[in-house]
């Protein structure tokens, strides 16, 4: 190598240029203390709502309103995706090809008069960004029948848990406190 080779003109930035909040400045994130920004995406999801017409027929016979398992259902979306992200090892959305019965877990919360409102829930992952959720049954039960590994999403405000039913008892798995 020749020891005269001139060095090689650097690429500069100018301090013009840093602007807080720019896409050029080093800012910590969730992985380090020195990440740059290069881009933002926004991903548009759909989640549909659906009742099965058994859960859409009994409701009214056991005295339930639509209005009450679709507030709890709306308000139990955000706690469905954050547990399957943070959890994945516990499957709550399923693939269209997998449905029935051993797929489905249960939404629970108290009402003002303390009984237990549960529903047997089906979500399924459509496409990239669609959703289905699936209210097959609802009962106000406190001796609900959970199969043996099912999962449970108990909503208490804002706050939930995450439960899976093991030999007769449920077992909390994790807490989210909104």
């Amino acid at each position: 190598m020749s020891e005269n080779k001139p060095k090689r003109k650097r690429i500069t930035i100018p301090t013009s240029d840093v602007v807080v909040g720019s896409l050029t400045k080093y800012t910590p994130n969730s992985c380090t203390q020195t990440g740059r920004q290069f881009h933002k995406a926004v991903i548009h999801t759909d989640v549909e709502l659906w009742f099965e017409k058994h859960c859409d027929t009994r409701q009214i016979e056991r005295g339930l309103e639509s209005n009450t398992l679709q507030d709890l259902t709306v308000r139990c979306i955000n706690h469905i995706f954050y547990y399957q992200l943070r959890y994945p090892a516990h499957v709550l959305i399923q693939y269209p090809e997998k449905r029935g019965i051993k797929y489905r877990f249960i939404l629970q919360e108290r009402n003002k008069d303390g009984d237990l409102l549960n529903i047997a829930t089906e979500i399924h992952f459509v496409d990239i960004g669609i959703y289905e959720i699936t209210l097959v049954t609802a009962m106000i039960e406190e001796n609900f029948n959970i199969f043996d590994t099912q999962l449970v999403l108990r909503v208490d405000g804002e706050s939930s848990q995450l439960l899976r039913q093991v030999n007769k008892k449920l077992e909390v798995l994790a807490s989210y406190i909104g």
